[in-house]
């Protein structure tokens, strides 16, 4: 089994409750290595690396796995969405943030007028999938559904959800994190005839032909009803 070594933010009654039970149960193969806290200078009454300072827990390489428990939600936000950008898993505790992003997600779906919802999809990075499958309405109900019958898997609020490498992650400022819409409403053409070149000499003595395409081919979105994006949580 994988050795867990936890970098928490919080120290609270969540907090402290998670490290009593970790000592309690005594396990080989889940640690605390570092906690960060707001005052430093209390005394907590344990022996445990305390720091105030954030970098000290992103820029340790053997912690692989963040836990916050802090009751500021702005600041919950910044620290899971910094965990996403640094590709370290992440736990959240605050209910609050998880909801204000929730109602995000909504604000964004609802930029789309009715006319055009019936074949609607979202498109994000798989990154940022893996955070909203954390998410859960009001009800407790995990907002992103897994769902067989869904064009891709997966889906949210009733729309297929499509996963692309070319979207950055939740977590890249001034970047398109999500997209909502009909995306026939973006137009494409060819820029430049597409050319294929059969390279038959080259390969001859491989027993095998090479094929060379090359081809340009331009876009933008020719009705902004259709589609919205959210660019670093806003909806535009």
């Amino acid at each position: 089994m994988k050795n867990l070594n936890i970098g928490l933010f919080g120290f609270g009654n969540v907090g402290r409750g998670l490290y009593d039970v970790l000592q309690r149960i005594n396990s080989n193969n889940v640690h605390i290595k570092r906690i960060c806290v707001r005052h430093i200078e209390k005394e907590r009454g344990i022996k445990a690396e305390f720091t105030d300072n954030p970098d000290d827990i992103f820029d340790d390489r053997d912690i692989n796995l963040i836990v916050e428990v802090i009751d500021d939600a702005e600041a919950a936000y910044d620290i899971v969405k910094r965990a996403l950008k640094s590709r370290i898993p992440v736990v959240s505790g605050n209910k609050k943030m998880l909801g204000h992003h929730i109602i995000e997600l909504i604000d964004l779906q609802e930029l789309v007028p009715d006319d055009y919802q019936a074949d609607c999809i979202w498109v994000m990075n798989r990154a940022t999938r893996k955070a909203i499958r954390k998410l859960k309405d009001g009800q407790g109900n995990y907002l992103l559904e897994k769902d067989s019958t869904a064009k891709w898997g997966y889906r949210i609020m009733g729309a297929d959800v499509y996963c692309s490498d070319n979207i950055k992650a939740l977590g890249n400022a001034n970047a398109p994190v999500v997209m909502y819409g009909d995306f026939s409403g973006l137009a494409v053409k060819e820029g430049e005839k597409t050319e294929i070149q059969v390279l038959t000499e080259r390969f001859a003595t491989q027993h095998a032909v090479g094929v060379v395409a090359w081809g340009e081919l331009d876009a933008k979105v020719e009705d902004t009803q259709k589609i919205a994006v959210a660019v670093t949580g806003s909806a535009t």
